[in-house]
């Protein structure tokens, strides 16, 4: 089954190199871990008496609610990343306020991290953000604007570079950096040292693969991140040694024939690779604790997750859009936007979208699991008097059970 990959790797990775650049090899092996969907069966997302065969069964009930503070100049409208370090959070807006802001563990604000403008210290649109706890500095990528912008974990600015390539996201590993997104620049995912000077460069775009890739990048520690191919099935590991296939998941039964649905469209243009695209199996994104690894997909058309328990190697697997009505996930959202070293995830949902979601509870509450609901109920009552429709958007720290 995984003798193919010494040629996809060949045909997909093209790595440019030259003597007086440093070197950053691709292993080409096998996957270091395998797992197979093909006899998972979905799991019910919610259910109102058996607590351990729905998928909000498995979430420990010591979940928490952070509200975050609203005040006038700091209004969150979308969570694109959640970075839970050093006691604060650290969250990217990228489209809705295209700003990024830090908050305590309890949600009270402490600072706006740059703004948008064409001066040194702002930002065109914040692509992406990483935050270097070995220096203690807050990298916004400025993707549009070619540059990285360096804060300190108070928000103060530090100092700008700019980049000679297009990009819009980058993760950072060891003393190297990967970037992804190319745009119309040749490669897909570029590897550069320190200074932003490339090391190499892998997976050339074609027009087959135009999609851009939200979040491509786990950092799983300070000298490795992982990263995921568009329509691939392989998450890779990127660490100082150079890149080396890390997870291959057999999707069975969920596959599709991509090269028959493109013959099965009418013109081949963006629009139409794009409908392609979303009816493939492909990785949306990818995250792993020390306990639980996590990752969602599409599948003709259709949003579904996954875990794996890294103990016992069993898998859930679930339908996003089956909680659409609950309040731990907004819809149309990432399910998930961040982790922790310790175990915990979050998500966030929009204060109007807890409103109304506790408005069907109270109006109906068939289909939903009363611990689950009385737990909800009770942390929503605790967010205030002041918290209505307009108010900056709730994180949700939560664990999973053992499984």
């Amino acid at each position: 089954m995984f003798g193919r990959y010494s040629g996809i790797l060949i045909l997909l990775c093209c790595a440019l190199s030259c003597s007086n650049r440093p070197s950053f090899n691709k292993a080409n092996v096998a996957p270091l871990h395998q797992i197979s969907l093909d006899s998972v069966t979905v799991m019910q997302a919610i259910a109102p008496d058996d607590s351990s065969g729905h998928f909000l069964g498995l979430i420990d009930s010591n979940y928490c609610l952070v509200k975050l503070e609203t005040k006038p100049g700091v209004l969150v409208g979308n969570i694109d990343k959640i970075i839970s370090v050093k006691g604060r959070y650290f969250i990217l807006d990228q489209f809705s306020s295209s700003s990024a802001f830090i908050f305590d563990q309890q949600g009270k604000f402490i600072s706006r991290i740059g703004s948008k403008g064409l001066k040194e210290d702002q930002y065109t649109m914040p692509s992406d953000m990483i935050v270097d706890t070995l220096r203690d500095q807050v990298l916004i990528l400025d993707g549009a604007g070619q540059k990285i912008n360096y804060y300190d974990l108070n928000g103060r600015f530090l100092r700008s570079t700019p980049l000679d390539f297009l990009c819009n996201a980058f993760d950072k590993f060891g003393s190297r950096f990967a970037f992804s997104g190319g745009g119309h620049d040749e490669d897909r995912l570029i590897i550069t040292d320190s200074n932003f000077q490339k090391i190499a460069t892998f997976y050339p775009l074609d027009p087959l693969n135009a999609a851009e890739l939200p979040n491509p990048f786990f950092g799983k520690s300070a000298s490795t991140c992982y990263y995921r191919q568009v329509l691939n099935d392989t998450i890779f590991r990127l660490d100082e040694d150079g890149m080396s296939p890390y997870l291959y998941v057999d999707f069975g039964k969920w596959k599709a024939n991509r090269q028959q649905l493109l013959q099965s469209l009418k013109a081949p243009h963006k629009t139409e690779y794009q409908t392609a695209n979303n009816f493939m199996c492909n990785f949306v994104q990818y995250y792993e604790m020390p306990e639980l690894r996590m990752f969602s997909f599409t599948y003709q058309g259709h949003f579904f997750g996954a875990l794996q328990s890294l103990t016992t190697g069993k898998i859930k697997l679930y339908s996003i859009a089956d909680l659409k009505n609950d309040v731990l996930y907004t819809s149309g959202a990432p399910p998930i936007v961040g982790t922790d070293n310790e175990g915990s995830v979050f998500s966030f949902v929009t204060s109007a979208k807890i409103l109304i979601a506790i408005k069907k509870w109270k109006e109906q509450s068939d289909g939903y699991a009363f611990d689950h609901y009385a737990r909800m109920t009770s942390l929503v009552t605790s967010l205030g008097a002041g918290f209505n429709e307009f108010s900056n958007p709730v994180i949700i720290k939560y664990r999973f059970k053992p499984f």
